[in-house]
C-alpha cells in the first residue's frame, strides 16, 4: 500500500495547474528518480510497481507496491495480466492519488509486465476523475524479442484509448544517437534523459515564468481527446548561428523520422529555452522554421529565461500525428479500454475452453463445441485490427475457431515485418470471410 494517502497538498502558487507524474514499472521508476531529483516545484511524483525494490528508492516521494500482499513484491514476471490483475487490486488507492490532479502524466516501459499492465489502468482512473491525462513512453528494442514487442504494442492501444496524447520514445531509435562503445549505464541514462525532458517541457510550459506563457488551456487544445501519439525531439546549439544549427539537428533527429514525424503532425508542442541573451530573432528564427515543416499544425510554443544556459541555446519540440486506430465507433460505445478489455478476457476463456480435456480443438471448421460466434470472431478481429472494426461487425462471419497453440501459447511468436505469423493471415488482415 502506499507510504503517503494524504490527500493532495495545493500547489503553493495559485493559478497553476495541479500536476501528478506516475513512475511505472522498473524503467518507469528508474526514470522517475531522475525526474525527483531535477527539482519541478508543485508536481506530485508517485511510483508504482509490483516489486519489492521500489521501497529501496528513497528520491521517489511517494511510493505505492501494488497487490503487496498478493504478490509479495516478486513483480509481475513479465506478464501484462498479471501487472494488470495487480492495478486492479489496488484500484481504490490509485484512484485516490489522481483525484483533484488537473495533468496526470504515466512515464512507463512498455513490453515487461507491470508497465504493460498497469499503466492503461493508471490512464483510465486519471481520465476518469476529470484529468488531462498524457503518456510518456518507452519502447522496447527489437533485441528484447518478438513476445515483448507485441505486448508494448498492445499495451499501447490500451494506453492510447484512455490517453488525451501520448510520447512514444523508441529505444531502439535512440541507438543511433549512442555511440557503440557507450556502457549500457550510460545508454539508459541517455534514454531516461530524453523521458525526463518531455516531462519537464510539458511542466516548463505551464508552470514556470517565460517570456512567452503557455496555459493549461492551451494544452487542452491540442491534446484533450485526441488519443494521439507524438514523438519527442530535443536539439541544442550554441555560439553565433546557435539558431539556425539548433534547426538543423532538431530536423535531423532520428526520433523524427527524418523530418515526416513534422509533415504529418496536426499539433506541435516547442519549449524554447535560452540564456538572459536570448534574442526574439533568434525565437522568430526558430519558430519560422519549425512551422515551415508543419504547415498546418495547431501549434503552441513558450520560452523561458534560464541564468544556467549562459550562451546556449535548448528546445524542446513534441510533434502529435493524428491517430487512425481508433474509430469513431469505438468511442461512442463506452469505455474503449473496457471493451479491449472483454475481449481480451473473452479471448483468454475460449483458448482455455478449447483446451480442456475431450474438446475438438484440432477442427477447424466449426463443426464442434464451444465455436466462437460471429460477434465473438468480429471483437477477436477488431482486437488486433481496431480500425477496421465497425466494418466488419457489419459482415457475416463463418464461425471458424482458432486452434490453440497448447504449451506453445507463452512460446515467443513468429514475428516477420512486424507481423505475428502465428496467426492466421484473415485474422492479421482483418479479412471478413462470407
Amino acid at each position: 500500500m502506499s507510504e503517503e494517502t494524504t490527500p493532495m497538498d495545493p500547489i503553493p502558487n495559485a493559478g497553476q495547474p495541479r500536476i501528478v507524474v506516475f513512475g511505472i514499472g522498473n524503467s518507469g521508476c528508474n526514470a522517475l528518480v531522475n525526474l525527483a531529483r531535477s527539482g519541478m516545484a508543485g508536481v506530485r511524483f508517485v511510483g508504482v510497481s509490483t516489486h519489492a525494490r521500489l521501497m529501496a528508492m528513497p528520491e521517489i516521494p511517494e511510493k505505492l507496491l501494488l497487490a503487496g500482499r498478493l504478490r509479495r513484491g516478486l513483480g509481475a514476471g513479465g506478464d501484462p495480466e498479471q501487472g494488470r490483475m495487480a492495478a486492479e487490486a489496488d484500484r481504490e488507492t490509485l484512484r485516490h492519488h489522481c483525484e483533484g490532479a488537473d495533468v496526470v502524466m504515466v512515464v512507463a516501459g512498455l513490453g515487461g509486465g507491470t508497465g504493460s499492465g498497469a499503466t492503461p489502468v493508471i490512464a483510465q482512473l486519471a481520465k476518469e476523475a476529470g484529468a488531462l491525462v498524457l503518456g510518456v513512453l518507452m519502447l522496447p528494442f527489437e533485441w528484447e524479442g518478438g513476445r515483448r514487442q507485441q505486448q508494448a504494442n498492445e499495451a499501447l492501444q490500451l494506453i492510447k484509448a484512455s490517453s488525451d496524447s501520448v510520447v512514444c520514445i523508441s529505444n531502439q531509435r535512440l541507438l543511433k544517437l549512442i555511440d557503440e562503445n557507450t556502457s549500457v549505464v550510460e545508454a539508459f541514462d541517455i534514454i531516461n534523459r530524453y523521458v525526463e525532458e518531455g516531462v519537464r517541457s510539458v511542466w516548463r510550459l505551464l508552470a514556470c515564468p517565460s517570456l512567452i506563457r503557455v496555459d493549461f488551456g492551451d494544452l487542452c487544445a491540442v491534446t484533450r481527446g485526441k488519443h494521439s501519439v507524438s514523438c519527442l525531439a530535443t536539439a541544442e546549439a550554441a555560439g553565433a548561428n546557435r539558431a539556425r544549427e539548433l534547426v538543423d539537428r532538431l530536423l535531423a533527429h532520428p526520433l523524427l523520422d527524418n523530418g515526416e514525424a513534422l509533415s504529418e503532425a496536426e499539433s506541435l508542442l516547442v519549449s524554447l529555452v535560452g540564456g538572459p541573451d536570448l534574442s526574439i530573432a533568434e525565437v522568430s528564427r526558430v519558430m519560422e522554421q519549425v512551422r515551415r515543416h508543419a504547415e498546418g499544425a495547431q501549434a503552441i510554443a513558450g520560452t523561458a529565461i534560464e541564468e544556467a544556459l549562459n550562451d546556449r541555446l535548448y528546445v524542446t519540440l513534441i510533434a502529435s500525428r493524428p491517430s487512425a486506430a481508433l474509430t469513431q465507433a469505438d468511442t461512442q460505445n463506452g469505455d474503449p479500454v473496457k471493451q479491449l478489455a472483454s475481449a481480451a478476457a473473452e479471448e483468454i476463456q475460449t483458448r482455455q475452453a478449447r483446451q480442456a480435456p475431450g474438446h475438438p480443438s484440432g477442427t477447424r471448421f466449426g463443426a464442434g463445441a464451444a465455436e466462437l460466434t460471429s460477434d465473438q470472431q468480429g471483437r477477436l478481429s477488431g482486437r488486433r485490427n481496431l480500425a477496421g472494426r465497425k466494418q466488419r461487425l457489419q459482415q457475416g462471419v463463418l464461425p471458424l475457431e482458432i486452434i490453440s497453440r497448447g504449451r506453445f501459447e507463452k512460446s515467443e511468436p513468429t514475428i516477420y515485418r512486424g507481423e505475428d505469423l502465428d496467426v492466421p493471415t484473415f485474422i492479421r488482415h482483418g479479412v471478413a470471410l462470407n
